[in-house]
């Protein structure tokens, strides 16, 4: 998504535990992307103004998490008028 839509310079993380820093183009909003986020039904959390963080359930299913991406690229695809 960060590749396609150019909004993401940096992902950062281990395992489930995922921030995504945002390109300067987008420095300072990352609360839009939450927004975003939410109106497709999808939660992310905002880590600072620059970071957009991913922090599924740990017992979360395959399908789910795909689910969610699914999810959150509408979101951005909105956002960024792709």
């Amino acid at each position: 998504i960060g590749q396609q839509y150019g909004v993401f310079s940096q992902v950062r993380g281990m395992g489930l535990l995922i921030g995504c820093v945002l390109t300067d183009a987008w420095k300072g909003k990352a609360k839009d992307f939450f927004n975003a986020a939410e109106q497709e039904g999808v939660m992310v959390l905002q880590a600072g103004p620059d970071v957009v963080r991913f922090a599924p359930s740990l017992v979360v299913e395959d399908a789910d998490i795909e689910e969610g991406l699914n999810r959150f690229e509408r979101a951005v695809a909105k956002l960024t008028g792709a």
